[in-house]
């Protein structure tokens, strides 16, 4: 994954809230790293090219890429 440092970022606040008495954020952030990680694995699955393809992606600006 080559997104999953956003798993790490979460990981270290949820160690931070939990050693500062924040049970109820590292339980949130808890909720959200496993919600990350699902939409970062779906987001890979996506941008596969199946049987050789090439996908197209558009991204927030309208405009395509070709991976």
């Amino acid at each position: 994954m080559k997104n999953d440092w956003i798993l790490d970022v979460l990981a270290d606040l949820k160690s931070y809230a939990q050693m500062n008495a924040l049970p109820k954020l590292a339980d949130q952030l808890a909720e959200v790293a496993d919600t990350a990680a699902i939409e970062l694995t779906s987001m890979e699955r996506k941008a596969r090219p199946v049987h050789g393809e090439r996908r197209i992606l558009g991204d927030n600006t309208g405009k395509a890429r070709i991976r």
